[in-house]
């Protein structure tokens, strides 16, 4: 485990951004920051993170497809991927971790429990 693991925010809502870098980065993470799909696809690729904090309503391309598209690609399928959204029913959920998400977290959530959960996920090999 490397000792600065990276963290992609993938999520259209800046105030959101500031929360979770502020909230995560004294634990360590370096965090780097897309507002829209295509640019999560574009850094995912090229900065390889080791999670993705993926909203589902996003612009140009919504999260599913950059979760579907992230893990077909040999080179970013082992990149963990945390939905994030404010859709929290089961179907939603299922759906979610159908197309390859590692982990699913309804908003709003507590930043402790956004941080178990990437631990969780980082933890899982």
């Amino acid at each position: 485990m490397r000792s600065r693991q990276r963290l992609l925010i993938a999520d259209d809502d800046k105030a959101l951004h500031n929360a979770l870098n502020d909230a995560l980065s004294p634990h360590g993470f370096k965090i780097i920051h897309a507002y829209d799909g295509r640019e999560t696809l574009e850094l995912a690729k090229k900065q390889l993170p080791d999670l993705i904090i993926l909203d589902i309503l996003m612009p140009f391309v919504d999260g599913r497809d950059v979760c579907m598209e992230l893990k077909s690609d040999p080179s970013t399928k082992h990149i963990k991927v945390l939905m994030m959204t404010g859709k929290a029913d089961n179907l939603d959920r299922m759906l979610g971790l159908e197309i390859g998400a590692d982990d699913y977290i309804a908003k709003p959530f507590s930043c402790a429990r956004l941080s178990s959960k990437i631990r969780m996920a980082l933890d899982k090999e």
